[in-house]
């Protein structure tokens, strides 16, 4: 009889504490300000509201990170001051002056000889490195047969085979 009391005040107490605590976990993920402006994406959706939720929240995050990655990219791609460059023909030792599109395509023109020059290095030298000969495949040898032997004797006599 007694288990029983002490079973119902234990069941009592614990809805008793949970009902307390309840409300006030509630209040810990709601804040007052959200409640006032009218924030409903703290809120559980109902079954109806939950895709357009869904979508609207992956709409705000999109935006946010695009703001962010805007400010971002700003700090780390500061505007480049404007360059005068000079280009001189290798037949004619004079300066020519050339319009921001020929400069452009002159740079572009350089990237890409550079890009040719890494790929055809990287096609020169682009294998795998070859297995190791000599001293290096006699250890990595060694070892192999140190472990099957030392597996084999650590197994003695047993038969782990099936017929």
């Amino acid at each position: 009889m007694t288990s029983k009391k002490s079973l119902l005040a234990k069941s009592i107490l614990t809805v008793l504490t949970a009902v307390i605590i309840a409300p006030i976990t509630a209040h810990a993920y709601l804040l007052p300000e959200d409640v006032l402006m009218g924030n409903d994406t703290y809120v559980p959706p109902s079954n109806r509201d939950s895709r357009d939720r869904v979508l609207q929240q992956s709409a705000d995050s999109a935006e946010r990170r695009q703001a962010e990655w805007e400010v971002e990219y700003e700090k780390q791609h500061p505007t480049p001051p404007p360059v005068e460059e000079e280009i001189y023909l290798e037949s004619e030792g004079n300066p020519v002056d050339l319009s921001g599109n020929d400069i452009d395509l002159l740079r572009t023109i350089r990237l890409l000889n550079r890009i040719d020059q890494n790929q055809a290095t990287i096609s020169h030298s682009g294998a795998p490195p070859l297995a190791p000969t000599g001293a290096p495949a006699i250890l990595s040898a060694l070892t192999m047969l140190g472990a099957v032997t030392w597996t084999m004797k650590r197994a003695g006599g047993k038969k782990c085979y099936t017929k």
